[in-house]
């Protein structure tokens, strides 16, 4: 039996890989706290505590290494940037371990923004107006330029510094006033960030699988809400057909780069232009949604990076209009809105809670984290919830 290495079982992602692969592979799941969503699967073998990949990235390799020594490990999934960051430019020092991964160049090229709009740029897919910045003043100009609100974006996810290694990027901040912006600045401490213009329309992901040239399997799904309201990660999301033109644009941008792995591009459109937000080099978020509709993402991958050649052929035909519910994602969605959060079609208050709660999520609209099969991971969620929301709430008198 095939033994393989989840990293980051914290993450929802984690969970479907797991899942996907548990009833014909043994599944090893790592995490820097006990009690993962993924470590206590029932479809996980294992669960190994390693430290955080951020906070001690020597340590991490390290115990990763004696992981898979011990255990025999195949195959490694890396689920995050974090992960990526620390991993992949230690490739070679696990020679006989397949890792489902592009190497670190091409892994660094689609994760820098200001890179990743060049090489899109050679190949008609647009991004919205903006400029790389490495001062307030320099911020305020562009922005003055291109018209407010605006975009504060760091350039990666995860930045690597010299002296202190992998450093988590803070969050992407959207300012309407020159006050805001120098407040955000003050608080993103990057030396650069992209100031992008804020596009109005809707989120939608395009997320293929590539190995050897070839793409082996695609899929697309639509935002319909996100946390937080106004823009972020989605809760509640929907498949949607791929756009052919968006599809080829991307392809031709991957076959530059010879590109290997799994990948989400995400646009914004409004319905007839579409502008390339960002380019996540790994397993997205909602892939459990992937899976639902029919294409198994980490199952097609694990087969094409383990066989001498590729998938014959393009897993392309899924479901449309299957819906995924990320249930305490979505409550957070809620109370944003009842406590005045705008949402992308401008609406907020205790009656949009309401209607977010309580109205129907559509026919066959599945739990992402939730299912009676497999209950664990769920209260381990709730548990860890629980816990956030306590320590957010004010202290009594």
């Amino acid at each position: 039996m095939i033994r393989v290495l989840v990293t980051d079982g914290q993450e929802r992602a984690s969970l479907a890989v797991t899942r996907s692969l548990g009833a014909w592979t043994e599944v090893h799941v790592m995490a820097d706290r006990k009690g993962s969503l993924s470590g206590v699967s029932r479809w996980a073998v294992r669960e190994h505590l390693v430290p955080d990949a951020l906070a001690d990235s020597d340590g991490f390799n390290e115990s990763l290494k004696n992981v898979v020594q011990e255990y025999a490990i195949d195959v490694i999934f890396p689920m995050t940037d974090r992960t990526c960051v620390c991993l992949l430019p230690i490739r070679d020092e696990l020679p006989d371990v397949t890792i489902v991964a592009p190497d670190f160049k091409v892994y660094s090229q689609l994760s820098d923004k200001a890179q990743l709009i060049d090489i899109a740029s050679r190949h008609g897919i647009a991004a919205p107006a903006g400029a790389r910045v490495s001062s307030l003043s320099e911020a305020l100009h562009q922005s003055e330029k291109i018209c407010w609100p605006v975009v504060l974006k760091p350039l990666t996810s995860v930045s690597t510094d010299l002296n202190s290694g992998p450093v988590q990027s803070p969050a992407v901040r959207i300012v309407s006033d020159p006050e805001a912006l120098a407040k955000a600045w003050a608080e993103t401490k990057c030396s650069e960030v992209l100031i992008q213009r804020y596009v109005e329309g809707w989120g939608e992901g395009v997320f293929v699988l590539r190995v050897q040239g070839r793409t082996c399997a695609i899929f697309a799904h639509r935002r319909l809400r996100e946390k937080p309201p106004g823009g972020g990660v989605s809760v509640l999301r929907e498949s949607v057909a791929v756009d052919g033109r968006v599809l080829s644009r991307l392809e031709a941008l991957l076959d530059e780069v010879d590109f290997e792995g799994v990948a989400m591009a995400e646009f914004r459109t409004d319905g007839s232009e579409y502008w390339l937000m960002e380019f996540n080099v790994r397993f997205w978020g909602s892939l459990q949604l992937a899976i639902d509709a029919g294409v198994d993402f980490p199952r097609l991958a694990l087969e094409a990076f383990r066989s001498s050649s590729v998938v014959g052929e393009k897993a392309s035909g899924f479901r449309l209009g299957v819906r995924s519910r990320w249930l305490l994602g979505d409550l957070d969605h809620a109370l944003a809105l009842a406590r005045g959060r705008v949402d992308t079609k401008g609406r907020r208050g205790l009656v949009a809670a309401l209607r977010v709660l309580f109205l129907p999520t559509g026919p066959g609209c599945r739990w992402e984290v939730l299912r009676v099969s497999d209950f664990r991971p769920f209260w381990a969620e709730v548990k860890l919830w629980l816990a956030a929301a306590l320590r957010r709430a004010p202290s009594a008198d």
